[in-house]
């Protein structure tokens, strides 16, 4: 099919085989010789050390696009807008950061594409966060098998409507005035991704599975009534639980004849997150199971190169000032070291969002503050991260864990901090829990200024309106688990919303449950009022805690270190 440019890939592999297995990468793993991937195929092809893994590695993509029919040469036609193509590389590494695999991908320039010629509709929906810890802690709550299962060149295998026409692929000649007309959606087409996940969840669908409306990436298989099996969906990954080994095998054998199906068994590296198992001797099922973040962690240590630095107790520094007036000015913002300053700064936080969105609900508050100066960060805000970073690398380890041996209802909690930050804004913060670790968690600065920590305490709650929209799919899928008997279902239902809610303003509660009778706060809007009508309604109640047991203040506020100890200790292992 393909003329080959500027070598002969031949002498490197059988341009024959259909399935060219990747060999002996270690040999060039530990040498780092280089740090980043190839930015272009040329590139590529000239490291020595490396070009003959790359051209394996291209060959292996060729040879399944091409058995997957991915497109066909044609003359090119008069008129024909055509897209370039490109190879990307990237070095696959396992959950510590080492590299296992060299990957080449072709990658179809859709910044060129033409709106309404080349594509239509491009969003694709992938498993929320939280419907992955939710998947998890239901393996562990309903003793479900746990199996991991990848599939290969996911986007290849759906179809695409409209005229698409590719230039070539670097590297590869194409005959003088042919060009190729796209049958599959490659990667890097503004529908690829979308077309994929229209075909997975047709195909689940036809073997039974029930999608979730709040979660159009998570589906559920009843069998008789009886939950049998469940899985998140995040693109090509697949995260499931099973009632039976052989409904597992059923599973795979469906999966497999459909698709190139990958078994990696035991679900341990998703998503760059480590997941550690806690067996139970002689049976299918696991006792508990932990999430970890070691990986991203791991690279903030190298990047600073804090290797060798003294680790530290606290995600902060309770003696460290940080605010807006200490910002460079116009002038100092153009010295080089202050740039780059700013430019690993900003790379850092990103690092810190994606650890705290997966694992470390830790570092909710030091982080709440740390964002605010991301647009233009002083030397002192920089401290302020590699000294967050220090933390991390000291509490590697630490992650959220989802255990048989824990409370199985859903519970919430939230809080406020009045007028605490710089421009008198209050904080608030929610933390729902299930199983014995936290699934769902947000904490932000309230939009209005307020007048009372009570009033805070109130908005607080007032934005539990939107994490009560954000876990609606919970409601949805405990509704489901709920296929029994009546009496089953009667005591699940106890879970379907947070039956209890935590707070530890004595006024907001007492303002929730008797809002005519606060004169005081007469001047609330009155949109505030749906916390009266949801707690009439009996959709939640809430519930007087100590401040030493709110563990929603790991959100709001720098803790002393026993009480942050303390937090800390109940919401993560």
């Amino acid at each position: 099919m393909w003329e080959v440019a500027s070598y002969d890939e031949s002498i490197f592999f059988d341009t024959n085989s259909t399935n060219v297995e990747l060999t002996d990468y270690e040999r060039s793993i530990d040498s780092r010789e280089y740090q980043f991937e190839p930015k272009h195929h040329a590139e590529a092809m000239s490291r020595t050390s490396e070009r003959t893994f790359w051209i394996e590695a291209e060959s292996k993509e060729m040879n399944n696009l091409e058995r997957l029919g991915y497109a066909e040469i044609i003359d090119t036609p008069d008129g024909a807008h055509l897209l370039p193509c490109i190879w990307v590389y990237k070095y696959k590494t396992n959950e510590f950061g080492k590299r296992i695999l060299y990957k080449a991908r072709v990658v179809v320039r859709g910044d060129f594409a033409i709106k309404n010629l080349e594509f239509h509709e491009t969003y694709s929906p992938v498993a929320k966060l939280e419907s992955v810890r939710l998947v998890l802690a239901m393996i562990i709550t309903h003793k479900l098998i746990p199996v991991h299962i990848d599939i290969g060149n996911a986007y290849i295998w759906s179809n695409i409507d409209e005229p698409v026409y590719l230039k070539g692929i670097p590297g590869r000649k194409l005959p003088p005035g042919k060009c190729l007309k796209l049958l599959k959606s490659l990667y890097g087409m503004p529908q690829a991704g979308r077309n994929w996940n229209r075909t997975i969840s047709g195909f689940l669908v036809t073997i039974k599975f029930t999608k979730l409306r709040e979660d159009l990436c998570v589906f559920i298989l009843f069998i008789d009534g009886k939950l049998a099996a469940v899985t998140a969906v995040w693109v090509d990954d697949f995260i499931l639980g099973f009632d039976s080994i052989c409904r597992k095998e059923w599973f795979i054998k469906a999966l497999s004849e459909k698709f190139d199906t990958k078994v990696i068994g035991l679900p341990t590296n998703l998503l760059g997150l480590s997941l550690e198992w806690t067996p139970i001797e002689g049976e299918l099922y696991y006792k508990s199971v932990k999430i970890t973040n070691q990986k991203s962690i791991n690279v903030l240590v190298d990047y600073f190169e804090l290797n060798s630095a003294k680790p530290v107790s606290l995600p902060y520094n309770i003696s460290s000032v940080l605010s807006k007036s200490q910002c460079p000015t116009e002038a100092q913002q153009s010295d080089p070291a202050v740039q780059k300053m700013q430019a690993d700064y900003r790379m850092a936080v990103g690092t810190f969002i994606w650890l705290q969105v997966t694992t470390r609900i830790d570092i909710l508050s030091i982080l709440l503050v740390l964002s605010q100066f991301v647009s233009n960060p002083a030397w002192q805000h920089y401290q302020a991260a590699i000294w967050l970073i220090k933390y991390l690398k000291g509490t590697i380890n630490l992650g959220i864990e989802y255990s048989l041996d824990s409370d199985l209802s859903l519970t919430g909690y939230v809080d406020a901090d009045h007028a605490s930050h710089e421009d008198r804004r209050s904080r608030y913060c929610y933390i729902f829990m299930l199983a014995g670790g936290p699934i769902s968690w947000k904490n932000g600065f309230e939009t209005r200024f307020t007048l009372s920590t009570a009033e805070s305490e109130i908005r607080a709650i007032y934005g539990l309106r939107e994490a009560i929209k954000h876990v609606l799919y919970l409601k949805k899928v405990l509704i489901a688990l709920s296929h029994k008997d009546s009496a089953d279902e009667a005591t699940i239902a106890m879970c379907i919303l947070p039956q209890v809610i935590y707070e530890d303003n004595a006024a907001a509660i007492r303002y929730a449950f008797n809002p005519a009778s606060q004169s005081t706060m007469k001047y609330l809007e009155t949109d505030i009022l749906w916390i009266h009508d949801a707690i009439e309604r009996n959709e939640f109640t809430l519930v007087k805690i100590e401040s030493t047991n709110q563990l929603a203040d790991i959100g709001t506020k720098f803790n002393r270190s026993d009480i942050f100890f303390l937090l800390r200790k109940r919401l993560m292992r």
